[in-house]
């Protein structure tokens, strides 16, 4: 199970990273988003 879910999660990173960088986004930008939505 947990081998399967780095696999799937490795895909699923990968293809976030993609869309990132094609919408110019920075990993930077949903570090701030996430400490804003704990405020």
């Amino acid at each position: 199970m947990k081998k399967k879910t780095i696999y799937e999660s490795a895909d699923l990173l990968y293809h976030l990273l993609i869309v990132w960088s094609k919408l110019n986004i920075k990993l930077e930008d949903i570090a701030k988003e996430l400490y804003n939505r704990k405020k």
